[in-house]
């Protein structure tokens, strides 16, 4: 039987769907077991679990803030659409521990950026951990590139502040009609999402001369989205 599921299952992560698998159906004990072994300061699967059961559509958002590239996210996504949205979450959240040294406050960082404050609390209360303030925020300017070039956590930043005339800023942007309308139904009820994509596909299309932040600013101030504009300069100017 565990052959046939291991052959059929569409899951890049096998193992985090067979710990949510038997947690699920009250074996904990033996999921423990079976997945307990982890560095001292990491997360162990069942720690990921808790924070999926936690986390609703906001977690392509989370998952921008933990590093993860948006085209990375939208694999996932893709991979596991006939599966779960936790399955997809398990296995973002799995690749991102997997690959992360400063795994707990670089989560708790992110989960407040996110103002998903409840969780970062119960998170902290689970590992008894005491905040460092030396472990400096990371702001959403950190990664910047030369040239005005946009990162995903400055689209974030974007997007985040967008509202339901979200498709006539990216109109302006001259991204095409019907690629938002299939971004919108991508994301349902999702603006900041549908907004981050189509971000995400028009930057990626853009040819290396392109100072894609000057470009972007100038739709915003034409688009009375100067709020953003003076958010994002406040924080450090583009260049």
């Amino acid at each position: 039987m565990m052959h046939h599921w291991k052959k059929e299952t569409t899951s890049s992560n096998q193992l985090a769907v067979l710990h949510r698998a038997l947690t699920e159906h009250g074996l904990t004990n033996l999921a423990d077991w079976l997945f307990g072994e982890t560095k001292a300061d990491g997360f162990k699967d069942q720690d990921l679990l808790f924070i999926c059961k936690h986390l609703g559509s906001e977690w392509r958002r989370l998952a921008v803030r933990l590093g993860i590239k948006w085209i990375d996210i939208d694999k996932i996504t893709d991979t596991n659409i006939k599966v779960s949205m936790m399955d997809a979450l398990m296995d973002a959240l799995v690749s991102w521990r997997d690959g992360c040294a400063n795994q707990i406050p670089t989560m708790i960082k992110a989960l407040r950026q996110q103002e998903l404050n409840p969780l970062a609390c119960d998170l902290r209360r689970r590992h008894a951990y005491k905040e460092d303030t030396s472990f400096e925020e990371v702001t959403v300017f950190q990664d910047q590139s030369k040239n005005g070039c946009l990162t995903d956590l400055h689209l974030l930043t974007i997007s985040g502040m967008m509202d339901e005339n979200w498709m006539e800023f990216c109109s302006r942007l001259a991204i095409p009609r019907h690629i938002l309308v299939q971004n919108e139904g991508k994301y349902p009820k999702a603006i900041v999402d549908a907004t981050m994509h189509s971000l995400v596909q028009w930057r990626d299309k853009q040819n290396d001369d392109v100072n894609q932040w000057q470009t972007v600013k100038e739709v915003l101030k034409k688009v009375g989205r100067t709020d953003i504009v003076d958010s994002l300069e406040a924080r450090k100017d583009m260049c």
